[in-house]
């Protein structure tokens, strides 16, 4: 079984608290990326900040990986090549529940030089993956909480789909790591990682803590 990795998701309408966490991520230094939610209001009934007001935000050498929950995701990628010389991005991952085009999508993602990732909320099945996607993306990211809240319950399935998702991955060759996103604790992130995830991006488990390193390191133990 590889090594997963443990990414750290931001998800806040706050930009103290943004920079607040990031500083707790820079206090690691082996810690290298986050993952920042950039929800909309209308995907989930929820909002967060833009990809503009990251500006803002002091990440040093901290890469980012965007994860866009929003109603058209292209729109956002004209606002997101604004800032690539302000901001370190390394992956732009979206939903594709309210995608209008995979192709587009990752198209004009890998034209602007970034990882392209596609995001499945909890009861979206595999196959809303369209077969040339798998060719063409770096990541594939399981949500197993229904998008728009940090802090529920991890919802079971994600098991299964995790599996059946390595499997797939596993007998066609493709290039894609797999990412699970919500309500990883300590005492389920081993059974996601024995399932075959790549990566785990865990959220209120880390913040929500008192020490966030010991926290963090937890976590790395377990893979």
């Amino acid at each position: 079984m590889g090594k997963a990795n443990i990414c750290p998701v931001i998800l806040s309408h706050s930009l103290s608290e943004v920079q607040d966490q990031v500083n707790k991520v820079k206090s690691v230094p082996e810690i290298e990326k986050v993952q920042i939610d950039i929800i909309d209001g209308d995907f989930a009934d929820n909002a967060t900040i833009s990809p503009f007001v990251l500006t803002k935000v002091d990440f040093g050498d901290i890469s980012i990986d965007l994860h866009l929950m929003v109603r058209e995701p292209v729109e956002l990628l004209e606002e997101i090549e604004l800032l690539k010389d302000k901001i370190q991005f390394r992956s732009i991952i979206a939903q594709v529940e309210r995608m209008s085009s995979q192709e587009e999508f990752i198209k004009l993602v890998k034209e602007m030089n970034y990882q392209v990732g596609l995001s499945l909320n909890v009861f979206t099945p595999l196959s809303a993956v369209e077969p040339d996607s798998w060719k063409q993306i770096n990541q594939l990211q399981l949500l197993s909480v229904e998008a728009g809240f940090q802090g529920q319950k991890i919802n079971k399935s994600v098991y299964k789909k995790l599996s059946k998702c390595k499997k797939k991955i596993n007998d066609h060759a493709y290039s894609v790591e797999i990412l699970v996103d919500g309500g990883i604790k300590l005492d389920n992130a081993k059974k996601l990682i024995d399932c075959g995830v790549n990566e785990l991006v865990i959220g209120s488990a880390l913040w929500n803590s008192s020490d966030f390193n010991k926290a963090y390191q937890q976590f790395v133990s377990l893979v």
